[in-house]
């Protein structure tokens, strides 16, 4: 049972979930701050969230599976889901509304996350090469 692949995609799952939670929290039930638009705060927590996400399905992946990622289809669902948030969040959820800014943080976020795990795993990869 050590070396159940859950362990490895355990993270990924959990990642997902507390961005789903905090994503359909209504808007009342989040902090206000209100310097927060000085320096775009929630643009870096939504690049930081997605970023994770990313980062975390692929080392699922590479942990359980081996071999080349797939990385685009890791982007373009973290990206999807950041989008369908936006939405859901317009339309369903209290207090909360759909920007086209934060769309744009998710997007760049799980591309920050594909980069940042494609140079951990060039890195692991040439380890095996030399």
């Amino acid at each position: 049972m050590k070396n159940h692949p859950i362990r490895y995609w355990a993270p990924a799952i959990l990642w997902g979930l507390i961005v789903l939670i905090l994503s359909t929290l209504p808007g009342e039930d989040l902090p206000k701050l209100e310097w927060a638009d000085l320096f775009r705060v929630d643009k870096i927590v939504h690049t930081t969230f997605y970023s994770g996400f990313v980062f975390l399905l692929l080392w699922g992946y590479f942990k359980t599976r081996g071999g080349v990622p797939p990385f685009a289809a890791a982007i373009l669902f973290c990206s999807l889901f950041g989008a369908s948030m936006e939405v859901i969040q317009k339309y369903f959820i209290i207090g909360r509304s759909f920007e086209w800014l934060d769309i744009c943080a998710n997007i760049f976020g799980s591309l920050l996350g594909g980069l940042v795990f494609w140079l951990y795993y060039r890195k692991k990869a040439l380890r095996f090469v030399v």
